[in-house]
């Protein structure tokens, strides 16, 4: 089985239209699956469907025109969310993953890309239903979103007890390289 990457990227604009490859850096990377604080940066409206294209690397590419999850989102969206959605969970999570939340926040706040992006694509091309991916992602999305002071634990242990949320594990919560 091949390795999965998933990339946190840090871009100079909204990529527009198929294909289009805006300037973009790797920020940080995780593999096998989603960093759930990297998914706090993002809201269902900002879950987009990317179309597959040619590509040299047949064994990653699944059928021309398929279209698999990214994420993207303008800096100052993300900065309002993750303040907010820190609120809603700080008090409910170990002081281990509260601690390494702050960094997380405090590390994002301090880029300088008007853009962030998940790129998906080796984790979606890696699944046996790869377009399973995209309602998955947005299934937890909407969990943030519909947060509220009043039911963030019960949220929160829900996660905790599907295994979304590793308490106390840095590179799954978090990803590594940042």
């Amino acid at each position: 089985m091949l390795g999965t990457r998933i990339i946190l990227l840090g871009m100079a604009g909204v990529p527009s239209g198929a294909g289009a490859q805006p300037n973009a850096e790797m920020i940080c990377a995780a593999n096998h699956a989603i960093p759930f604080f990297w998914l706090l940066l993002f809201s269902t409206d900002e879950l987009e469907r990317f179309v597959v294209g040619e590509s040299d690397e047949a064994f990653l590419t699944h059928v021309k025109g398929s279209t698999y999850p990214i994420l993207v989102a303008e800096r100052s969206c993300i900065q309002v969310r993750l303040e907010l959605r820190y609120q809603q969970l700080k008090g409910l999570i170990s002081q281990e993953d509260d601690a390494l939340l702050q960094r997380w926040i405090a590390f994002v706040t301090a880029l300088n890309y008007p853009v962030l992006a998940i790129d998906t694509y080796e984790l979606w091309s890696s699944m046996a239903e790869p377009d399973s991916l995209y309602d998955e992602i947005a299934a937890v999305l909407r969990g943030f979103e519909a947060l509220t002071m009043e039911d963030a634990d019960v949220q929160l242990q829900h996660w905790i007890d599907d295994k979304r949320w590793p308490v106390n594990n840095s590179i799954a919560l978090a990803g590594f390289g940042w």
